[in-house]
């Protein structure tokens, strides 16, 4: 059945904060696979939605610029998280949060239930592009430049909420998400039905494998508020550290004309101003390198974020495919399944994968980072004691009025980057020490993911066989 052939209900289709599901597609959208929990909540029979465009559960209500941007970061070979209302088959509606990403072949799509403070933000972003969407395309008659005008708007109002751009949306959103979800568990009691040491067969060893990742990686996880942090840090301290250097060399000037005026008498002044246009001339190769570093650290950061949080969210969904493996009957288990399993735990291994080496770019950065901030501190301490001399020296002169002016607001662009750089070396302080933290884990990690591919391939072979003792 279309979905164009489905009436549209205002009616939610409930389903449970702890279930995942998730689908595989081929390279143009088509299903090869939907786990159990996606074909009872979109109401439809396997059959039914094996061989059919991904679009047959799409809701009326999405703006199509969503899709558009989806197909943008997959065809670049880039994951993305997105709110999606899709429909049922009953024509009720489901909300999810997917991540969906390339794999070999096809997409993997990976959904949770958003509970988020951002989700009914986006619900009033999505409603007016939808209409700005139809608006477009019934003036205009072409759905392309329709669906230009509603993605313009989207990262409008994203941007309107802080969002530098769609990238540092989704992994806010996603990152979200899963704290948010995670609480909501936490506060009803729930955990995942996991027996460790109890597995008859390669898919319960699996779930126990995938159990134990996603534990590491729930700590890995809380390691991103830091990174989220410097990140912050690096966009708010950008501009004031840019605009140091040159604000001070134009004070430094306009303390040493107001000394030429001086003649004879301004000879301590002019050394005093010439002193300070001379530190500011060097703290600018050590801005220069600092601005030049802190845009990448910034995007670096994000993308560790979000690949962090995917991973995450892979882990729960491998260990949840698993359990559900585990218990359905053997018989079910077709090259699909088996299939669909493999994708799941590869992506995940890529994904942490991806982490472990972005992890020590981030580190390399970071710590090339810190090297610049306490150079320019250096530099600051030292412009700090010209500027005193200067006070000093304002204060003694007969053109008092001018150098006190001039050097009290020295004295306001110096403290200010005294203590931009402070609140800079500290966050990258504590996000070294998170960056070493995981590098220890490291080696664990490595080996617990080798075990959970190892025993995947053995479960794909034939999964029901005894676990060795």
């Amino acid at each position: 059945m279309s979905s164009k052939n489905i009436v549209p209900i205002n009616e939610e289709r409930a389903f449970e904060v702890q279930e995942l599901f998730f689908s595989v597609t081929d390279l143009k959208g088509v299903i090869r696979f939907g786990n159990e929990v996606f074909t009872r909540i979109s109401g439809y029979d396997e059959p039914d939605l094996i061989g059919k465009p991904h679009n047959v559960i799409r809701h009326p209500d999405m703006p199509r610029a969503v899709f558009k941007l989806l197909w943008d970061y997959l065809e670049s070979d880039r994951p993305i998280a997105a709110y999606v209302k899709n429909m049922a088959k009953d024509g009720r509606y489901y909300w999810v949060l997917a991540t969906v990403m390339p794999i070999p072949g096809g997409y993997l799509s990976i959904r949770l239930k958003p509970t988020s403070p951002l989700f009914a933000a986006v619900k009033g972003v999505y409603a007016e592009a939808l209409s700005l969407e139809r608006t477009v395309e019934k003036e205009t008659g072409n759905r392309k430049t329709a669906m230009e005008a509603a993605t313009g708007l989207i990262l409008e109002k994203l941007a309107a909420h802080g969002f530098a751009d769609y990238d540092a949306f989704m992994s806010e959103a996603l990152s979200q998400e899963l704290v948010c979800r995670e609480a909501q568990l936490r506060e009803v009691g729930y955990t995942a039905p996991t027996r460790f040491g109890a597995a008859k067969n390669a898919y319960g060893a699996l779930e126990e494998q995938c159990c134990m990742l996603a534990s590491k990686l729930t700590a890995v996880f809380s390691s991103t508020g830091t990174f989220k942090q410097l990140s912050e840090e690096l966009s708010k301290k950008y501009q004031a550290i840019q605009e140091l250097g040159p604000s001070l060399q134009f004070l430094a000037l306009n303390a040493r004309m107001a000394a030429s005026r001086l003649g004879d008498q301004g000879v301590v002044q002019a050394a005093v101003a010439d002193a300070l246009g001379a530190k500011s001339k060097q703290a600018e190769g050590f801005i220069h390198s600092l601005i030049e570093r802190m845009t990448p650290l910034q995007h670096a950061t994000n993308k560790q974020v979000f690949d962090i949080a995917v991973a995450r969210f892979e882990a729960d969904m491998a260990h949840a495919f698993a359990a559900e493996l585990k218990d359905a009957p053997p018989d079910s288990h077709c090259l699909r399944v088996r299939e669909s399993l493999t994708a799941v735990t590869d992506e995940l291994a890529k994904r942490c994968g991806a982490v472990m080496e972005s992890m020590q770019l981030l580190d390399y950065e970071t710590h090339k980072a810190q090297i610049d901030v306490q150079e320019l501190i250096t530099r600051i301490v030292e412009m700090k004691a010209i500027q005193l001399n200067g006070k000093i020296e304002a204060a003694a002169s007969d053109a008092k009025s001018d150098f006190s002016v001039i050097f009290e607001e020295a004295s306001r662009y110096i403290e200010g980057g005294r203590t931009d750089c402070g609140v800079l070396l500290d966050v990258l302080e504590v996000s070294s020490d998170e960056i070493n933290s995981f590098r220890q884990l490291e080696p664990e990690l490595q080996s617990d993911l080798r075990t959970m591919c190892d025993t995947t391939e053995r479960a794909v072979s034939g999964g029901l066989e005894a676990v060795p003792a």
